[in-house]
């Protein structure tokens, strides 16, 4: 029989059956206020015991308490790697919130496998594995960039929004997010956009390399979040110049916008440009020229 406290927890999250995608946040920084006694009544090789007991209600309470007296990933991870997928939802919840409070690399099963529940069809599973990822911050932004480069269509979406809600933390996901804008599905494409934004200058680099292979829609969102950045995308300047050799005219117009955003630091490149035979001669010089006419007097 499911123990009280679980219950409890579960029936405020909504369980775990196919309902709207909402729910309040888990409370991962703490256990249970009716586990806290039992842990600290229970040794740490009685809470191991417990993890591999018959009953899924033991092994259920047995994820907190670990984590609880235990920050050694060789004890701890080893048995998550089971529970993660025990037959019992109440037990891979309980495992799942408990990886969001390892503030150590779990390896590659145990990210596969928060990955994997965050498009669970059991909402209480999803909402763990959600808050669980966002927990462990930026130790998450790997397997979140691995899930938006070459996961599902699901796991894409959920990644995307997830770094978006991470902000600063999801920079090591800035080339996966920037590579999205050019080919995913629009869901994906749309959180990815919005993952950029919150990296604000951060996520240049990304954009500038991202840039020389995007087409339409995909060059243009990426024009449109390096020309916010105004002077500081001087640090892509290089990949600007060669976009205004694109064949698209909508895609050299927003370059040159973003050219005139950077403004006189890149005159000298820009005249440089505009004094050759190459193609984007005149897109170099109408830039220059339209920077030289903001220069105060």
């Amino acid at each position: 029989m499911r123990r009280r406290s679980l219950a409890l927890l579960l029936l405020a999250l909504g369980g775990c059956g196919p309902e709207e995608n909402v729910s309040p946040p888990l409370p991962l920084g703490k256990l249970p206020p009716t586990l806290t006694r039992r842990v600290h009544g229970r040794t740490l090789e009685e809470w191991l015991a417990h993890a591999q007991a018959p009953e899924a209600a033991l092994r259920a309470e047995a994820p907190w308490a670990l984590v609880e007296l235990s920050s050694d990933p060789a004890v701890l991870l080893p048995l998550l790697e089971d529970l993660v997928s025990d037959p019992s939802p109440d037990v891979r919840y309980a495992a799942l919130v408990a990886l969001g409070r390892i503030q150590a690399e779990i390896g590659a099963l145990l990210d596969a496998a928060l990955l994997e529940a965050l498009t669970s069809p059991e909402r209480g599973l999803a909402v763990a594995a959600a808050a669980a990822l966002l927990e462990r911050g930026e130790r998450s932004a790997p397997a979140l960039a691995r899930a938006v480069t070459g996961g599902s269509v699901e796991q894409a979406r959920e990644a995307t929004r997830l770094l978006g809600e991470m902000g600063p933390l999801a920079l090591a996901a800035a080339p996966a997010l920037a590579h999205a804008l050019d080919s995913a599905p629009i869901a994906v494409r749309l959180n990815a956009a919005r993952a950029l934004e919150t990296l604000g200058a951060a996520a240049l680099p990304a954009l500038g390399e991202a840039l020389s292979a995007a087409r339409g829609e995909g060059a243009v969102v990426l024009l449109e979040l390096i020309r916010a950045q105004g002077r500081g995308a001087l640090v892509v300047l290089g990949s600007l110049l060669d976009t205004l050799d694109s064949p698209e005219p909508g895609t050299v117009r927003l370059a040159e916008e973003a050219l005139v955003a950077i403004g006189s630091p890149a005159l000298e490149r820009l005249e440089a440009l505009a004094g050759s035979q190459g193609g984007p001669a005149s897109a170099a010089a109408r830039v220059a020229a339209r920077i030289r006419e903001a220069l105060p007097r």
